[in-house]
């Protein structure tokens, strides 16, 4: 009995731990910006598309070595060869209409034009590709986190003020109750407190709600185990990132679509250029290559191919024309979106500017607010200011709190909306 009440006792001791340490869990965007990347169910596709362009190497590498093929033929025909004279003392055996072949048959490129080097090369731009594509879909994800966890700060903030304003109600509820009691104050006095206390209580269960729902939809991008008792830290940033391009998919996918189309240019010339084969067979049938002779026999043969269209009707030279049309489209695209880019930058940069701006201006609004307050406090105890009055002093003062908050958050994700925007998220 004294050994279960000692596990009991530990399993109690060992859950409080486990709940403080929750409490004080600190989460910073890194850690969710990270593991949204290492949780996503595309980060698979990385490895599957190396699977596939390994794959389809190996496949290329099979085409320079020897291809061998056993090929079998069985026929009948109506006619034969057949010597239109009669030679006196010679009998020539005639040729059978059933004919039968079995060779042992075997190709090896010789040449190409350097068709294979080019078409690996496409591969692996395709590889690239693909991954980019991948890239765009997590980065995606990535920016639906901050999104997520600047949401969460901000009604953490929200909660914050709100509970501070609430502690400052029921503390003027009480100072009225005895006010009340005293025959000082009127009842309606502390029914106008009582109501702003619900007011503001009602704010704060819709707050706890939604900062719920925020949190269950980061732990389905993380997989952190997220819950309200953690602590969401505010990220800290200097200095913002130099305005290039260079690191945005949608550059880096249209750079490389280009150098795809350079590639292709190349495989096209290739294919314009010689081939040569080495081939051999050998085989069992009849006829063999001696036509006239009608037992089955033994062949081989060995030999080169030479294979080299020297005219297709200017096709080849279309096609590259087409090549360069389709560079110079994606080149007018790659226009386009530095432009609408750069507006994006300027629009965030004013955004940046003007939070600061704010932010400078903040502290000094707090502070008249909070003696206008101090000096509405003293006239609501001398009963010379309403409660609804000085209520109304105590919102503006919360509002100007909230308001400083909300900007300093916005400031952070503005200048992380530009980072996004720049492709360093």
């Amino acid at each position: 009995m004294i050994q279960k009440k000692k596990i009991l006792t530990l399993l109690f001791v060992l859950s409080l731990a486990f709940s403080y340490a929750q409490q004080n869990r600190a989460i910073r965007l890194q850690e969710c910006l990270d593991q949204t990347v290492l949780a996503h169910p595309l980060y698979e596709q990385y490895q599957l598309h190396q699977q596939l362009t390994d794959l389809k190497v190996e496949n290329l590498k099979s085409d320079l070595k020897p291809q061998i093929a056993l090929n079998g033929k069985a026929s009948w025909q109506d006619k034969v060869i057949e010597l239109p004279v009669a030679i006196p003392g010679i009998t020539i055996p005639g040729v059978s209409k059933d004919q039968y072949r079995l060779s042992l048959d075997l190709n090896q490129a010789l040449y190409r034009g350097g068709m294979n080097t080019f078409q690996n090369k496409m591969e692996a731009t395709n590889l690239t590709l693909m991954e980019l594509a991948t890239d765009k879909e997590i980065y995606a994800a990535k920016s639906q986190t901050k999104t997520l966890f600047f949401q969460i700060i901000l009604s953490d903030k929200q909660k914050q003020i709100l509970q501070s304003y609430q502690t400052i109600l029921d503390q003027k509820i009480e100072e009225s109750r005895v006010l009340v009691r005293e025959g000082l104050a009127l009842e309606s006095m502390l029914d106008v407190l009582k109501l702003e206390r619900l007011k503001t209580k009602q704010e704060l269960d819709q707050l706890d709600l939604t900062q719920k729902a925020l949190i269950k939809n980061l732990n389905e991008f993380t997989q952190l185990n997220l819950d309200e008792h953690c602590s969401f830290i505010l990220p800290e940033i200097d200095a913002l990132p130099e305005e290039t391009l260079n690191n945005r998919f949608e550059y880096r996918l249209m750079q490389v679509q280009q150098k795809q189309v350079e590639t292709a240019k190349h495989l096209l010339n290739a294919k314009t250029k010689p081939m040569l084969f080495a081939f051999a067979t050998a085989g069992f049938g009849r006829p063999g290559f001696n036509l006239l002779s009608n037992d089955f026999d033994d062949f081989y043969m060995l030999g080169i191919n030479l294979s080299w269209k020297v005219w297709d009707w200017k096709k080849n030279k279309n096609e590259l024309k087409l090549l360069d049309i389709d560079k110079d489209l994606i080149e007018t695209q790659k226009e386009s979106f530095n432009l609408n880019i750069q507006l994006g930058l300027n629009q965030l940069q004013a955004d940046i500017d003007n939070q600061i701006s704010l932010l400078n201006n903040d502290p000094e609004i707090i502070r008249l607010h909070q003696n206008i307050v101090n000096t509405a406090e003293a006239q609501f105890k001398n009963g010379t200011l309403s409660t609804t009055d000085y209520v109304v002093e105590l919102q503006k003062l919360n509002q100007a709190k909230l308001n400083y908050e909300m900007h300093r958050i916005a400031l952070v994700n503005s200048k992380l909306a530009y980072i996004e925007l720049v492709g360093k998220l």
